[in-house]
């Protein structure tokens, strides 16, 4: 894990590439480890820090794996699966990933949201499903299946 300097506009992670736009870096001085960006093509999750990035974990490199993703109650972060078959949950307090559950299909939901259940919903993109995620036990189902 290489930390690399960030500015505000261009972020470059050792081999890959990633762009960012954070103008609030440059006055905030409170904001530590809030923003997390999710492997899309990349084969590590991306940590951005106040003044460096770091990657970690050891994830397959193939294209728009998960795509955004949602800070749960419980401090994990979970991503949304676009064409990866399990969700990515990330733990801050270490920097460790682990993926879970089983997802068919592909181009499925593009990013999520936070219910008021405590329990976190995927977006339909290309399913014809909703996901829904329990941050408490781990669990990722879908419901409403629906045509269009």
């Amino acid at each position: 894990m290489k930390p690399v300097g960030v500015n505000a506009g261009q972020l470059e992670v050792t081999e890959d590439m990633i762009y960012a736009d954070f103008p609030d870096w440059d006055t905030d001085t409170d904001w530590i480890k809030t923003q997390r960006a999710f492997a899309g093509q990349w084969s590590r999750a991306v940590c951005l820090n106040k003044n460096e990035a770091i990657t970690f974990g050891s994830l397959a490199a193939d294209a728009s794996k998960w795509y955004g993703g949602v800070l749960a109650p419980n401090g994990m972060i979970y991503g949304i699966p676009r064409t990866a078959t399990t969700v990515l949950k990330i733990d801050p307090s270490d920097d460790t990933t682990s993926p879970f559950g089983s997802l068919a299909g592909s181009q499925k939901w593009l990013g999520g949201v936070l219910g008021v259940d405590g329990m976190i919903y995927g977006i339909p993109f290309d399913s014809t499903t909703i996901l829904k995620i329990d941050p408490t036990t781990d669990t990722a189902s879908t419901f409403d299946s629906f045509a269009g």
